[in-house]
C-alpha cells in the first residue's frame, strides 16, 4: 500500500494564509505578589523581575507592593482577608493594575479588603485609581463608619481622566449599622477633576442599605452607587458604566455637568424611595456647568424599585435628565441633544402609595430646548408619569423654528395602576412658558402602547399649540380609567391609525 500524504497545514501567523494568532499576555511581565500569611501563604523566592511581599492582613504589605509599583510593576493580591487600619488608603499609582483573586460579593474566597470606620480625621474610603491605572477582581467590605459615616469621597475613587474597574464588589450592609458613602466615584467636588469617556466601570456588584427613611439625595455621599462630577470644568463626557449589579440604595448611576456618557446592561434592585427623592439613572446640569448634557446612552438597563422609606410627598425617578438648581448663568436656550434612551425598564412596587414615580423624565427646565434624541423601545410599570418630555423656553432655536424637534419616540410600553394614580400622564411632549408661535416640530410617537389612563389623565398628551409636522400614529391606549386617550394640541401634526380599548 503506498504512503498516504496528508495536506500540509500551514501556520496562520507565518504568512501562509489564515488569520494571525491572537496577541499573548507577557507573563514575564514585573509584577509584586502579595501574599495573606494570615491566610497560609508563606514567603517564596521570586526570580527578577517578580517580586513576593507578605502582609499579615493588614494592609501593609500591599501598601508596600503599591509604592514599589510605582516604577512599573503591576501588583496581584493573593486570596484572603485584609483589613485595614484607620488611616490607610490603597492609592494606585498611574499606569499600574492591581489584581486579586475573584470571590463576588458574600463569598468567603477571594481577594477581601474590609475598610476602616474612619474617625473625625481620616475617611473611610479605600482604592484610589490613578491616572491610566485599573483594579479588577476585588472584594471590599465596607463597616459603619464613625461620625455616622459621612466622610470620604468613594470607596472605589476615579479622580483621573482615565481609569479602569471591573468586577470589584462592594458590600456595605457587612453590619446591621448602615454605613453612608458612595461606592464608586469618578471625579469629586473637591478635586474639580475631568473624567473622560477614557473610564470604564464594568462588571461591578454593589450592596447598599435598603432601610434608611432620613437619606438625603442632597448630600452626595450618600448611598450611591456609580456617581461623579465634572465640576465646573465641564468640558468632558461622561464614562462608560457597563454590565454593572447594584441592591439598594438611593441613587444607581448618577452624572453631573457632563456631557454624554454611557450606561448599559445594567440592573439595580430595591432602590430606595426616600422622603428626599430617589434616582436610578440620572444626568444633571448644574449653574457652573460648561457644556451641556449631549450625547449621553442608556441602554439595555433595569431599575427595580421597593417601598422601603416609602414617605408621603416623595420622588422617585428612573431615569432622569434634568436641571438641578435654577442655570441662570448658561447661555439662553440651552440644547439637549444627540442622545438615546434604548431597551430600559423600571418597575415600581405597586404599594407604594406616597411617592411620585416617574419612568422616565426629561425635562430641559431653564430656557432650553430638546432635539435630534430617540427613546425606543422601553417600558415603565406602576408610575405616575411614564415617560415626560420638557422644554421651558421663551425663544426658538432659529434652524429647527423651535423647542422640542426630531425626538422619536417609538415602542414605549407604560402601564399605570389605576388604585394609585390620580392625574398622571402616559407619554408627555410639553413645552413651558411659551409664546405664541411654534414650538414641536417633526417628533414622532409611534408604536407605543399606554394602559390604564386615570380618569383625570391622559394616555398621550402632546402639551403645546404649537405642534407642527409631527406623528402621533399607530399607538394603543387604554381608557379604563376613564381618562383621555390621546391629546393633541397640534394644528399640523397627523394623528391617525391609533387604537382605544
Amino acid at each position: 500500500m503506498g504512503t498516504r500524504w496528508l495536506p500540509r497545514i500551514t501556520n496562520p501567523g507565518s504568512g501562509g494564509g489564515g488569520p494571525p494568532p491572537p496577541p499573548v499576555a507577557d507573563k514575564f511581565a514585573p509584577r509584586i505578589i502579595v501574599g495573606n500569611t494570615a491566610n497560609g501563604d508563606t514567603a517564596v523566592a521570586q526570580a527578577a523581575p517578580f517580586q513576593y511581599i507578605p502582609d499579615p492582613g493588614d494592609g501593609s504589605g500591599i501598601v508596600a507592593a503599591l509604592a514599589a509599583a510605582a516604577g512599573g510593576y503591576d501588583v496581584y493580591i493573593r486570596p484572603g482577608i485584609y483589613t485595614l487600619p484607620v488611616g490607610t488608603l490603597l492609592t494606585v499609582p498611574a499606569g499600574v493594575s492591581v489584581h486579586g483573586e475573584p470571590g463576588g460579593i458574600g463569598s468567603p474566597s477571594g481577594t477581601v479588603i474590609v475598610g476602616s470606620a474612619g474617625d473625625a480625621t481620616h475617611a473611610q474610603d479605600v482604592f484610589v485609581i490613578s491616572t491610566g491605572a485599573s483594579c479588577t477582581d476585588v472584594q471590599v467590605r465596607v463597616p459603619p463608619g464613625a461620625n455616622g459615616g459621612l466622610v470620604g469621597n468613594a470607596i472605589v475613587n476615579l479622580p483621573a481622566a482615565i481609569a479602569y474597574v471591573a468586577r470589584v464588589t462592594i458590600n456595605m450592609i457587612i453590619t446591621s449599622t448602615a454605613a453612608r458613602n458612595t461606592t464608586i466615584a469618578f471625579g469629586t467636588p473637591a478635586a474639580g477633576a475631568s473624567p473622560g469617556t477614557d473610564i470604564v466601570i464594568e462588571e461591578c456588584e454593589t450592596i447598599l442599605p435598603q432601610a434608611e427613611a432620613t437619606t438625603n439625595f442632597a448630600y452626595v455621599h450618600y448611598l450611591f452607587g456609580v456617581f461623579g462630577t465634572d465640576s465646573t470644568a465641564g468640558n468632558t463626557d461622561g464614562p462608560t458604566v457597563r454590565n454593572c449589579r447594584g441592591l439598594g440604595g438611593q441613587l444607581a448611576v448618577g452624572f453631573i455637568s457632563l456631557a454624554g456618557g454611557v450606561v448599559e446592561g445594567c440592573t439595580f434592585f430595591n432602590m430606595i424611595c426616600s422622603q428626599f427623592g430617589s434616582i436610578g439613572l440620572v444626568a444633571i446640569m448644574q449653574a457652573t456647568a460648561l457644556e451641556f448634557i449631549n450625547g449621553f446612552r442608556w441602554s439595555r438597563n433595569l431599575l427595580i424599585y421597593n417601598t422601603v422609606g416609602d414617605t408621603a410627598g416623595a420622588r422617585a425617578v428612573g431615569y432622569n435628565v434634568d436641571n438641578s438648581v435654577a442655570v441662570v448663568s448658561q447661555t439662553p436656550s440651552a440644547i439637549w441633544q444627540d442622545w438615546m434612551i434604548e431597551s430600559c425598564r423600571v418597575i415600581f412596587d405597586a404599594e407604594i402609595v406616597n411617592t411620585r414615580c416617574f419612568g422616565f423624565d426629561i425635562e430641559n427646565g431653564d430656557t432650553g430646548q430638546l432635539r435630534r434624541s430617540t427613546v425606543c423601545d422601553c417600558i415603565s410599570i406602576g408610575h405616575d408619569d411614564g415617560l415626560r418630555l420638557v422644554a421651558n423656553t421663551t425663544t426658538n432655536d432659529a434652524t429647527a423654528v423651535g423647542a422640542i424637534n426630531d425626538i422619536i419616540i417609538k415602542n414605549v410600553n407604560v402601564a399605570e395602576p389605576l388604585a394609585r394614580v390620580t392625574n398622571g400622564v402616559g407619554i408627555t411632549l410639553q413645552i413651558s412658558n411659551v409664546p405664541a408661535q411654534p414650538k414641536m416640530n417633526r417628533n414622532m410617537v409611534v408604536d407605543c402602547n399606554v394602559s390604564e389612563s386615570p380618569a383625570a389623565g391622559f394616555g398621550i398628551l402632546i402639551n403645546d399649540p404649537g405642534v407642527t409636522r409631527s406623528l402621533v400614529v399607530a399607538n394603543m391606549a387604554s381608557t379604563a380609567g376613564g381618562g383621555t386617550p390621546i391629546f393633541d394640541f397640534g394644528t399640523l401634526s397627523q394623528v391617525a391609525a391609533n387604537q382605544v380599548v
